[in-house]
């Protein structure tokens, strides 16, 4: 690999010199004590991990200004991490991240919200976007001393 080559380049190359017949075994990728200290790359980021709340997990990712995506954070229970619309995601300004995946069921519940804003570092009292305008559906609840109020989209 040289210096100006991409790790994810380098494989690409090392794969194709590869014989057919052959296979890597295994791939080391070796990263400088003043890399990680520079703090220029999150290594726990686009790995799912265990929330502060029980049965919950969250994946962190970066911005990526080449798909103009903010950063945002996915949050799923722990045995929907591989069902994206079992998910919900939010950017680090509070918006949904993924309007098509984001599932209401997961973002209206305030743990879900909760890791969202500590993953992200958003003020606890932040607002996080969780609603769904679909025909029917349960856009929130407030309650009052007389009951609960219910409003939903008929659109």
């Amino acid at each position: 690999m040289t210096e100006n080559q991409s790790i994810r380049e380098a494989y690409i190359e090392c794969l194709n010199t590869q014989q057919a017949e052959e296979s890597i075994d295994e791939i080391i990728v070796e990263i400088s004590e003043d890399l990680i200290q520079s703090g220029l790359y999150n290594f726990s980021e686009s790995r799912w991990v265990d929330s502060h709340k029980p049965g919950w997990r969250y994946r962190l990712d970066p911005m990526n200004t080449n798909t103009k995506t903010l950063r945002h954070v996915h949050i799923a229970k722990t045995k929907h991490t591989s069902s994206p619309r079992m998910q919900a995601a939010w950017n680090d300004d509070g918006t949904r991240h993924d309007k098509r995946n984001f599932n209401p069921s997961v973002g209206n519940k305030k743990a879900a919200q909760q890791i969202a804003r500590t993953a992200l570092n958003l003020p606890i009292d932040a607002v996080m976007e969780c609603f769904s305008l679909n025909t029917n559906t349960l856009l929130g609840e407030c309650n009052n001393p007389e009951g609960s109020i219910f409003c939903f989209s008929t659109i």
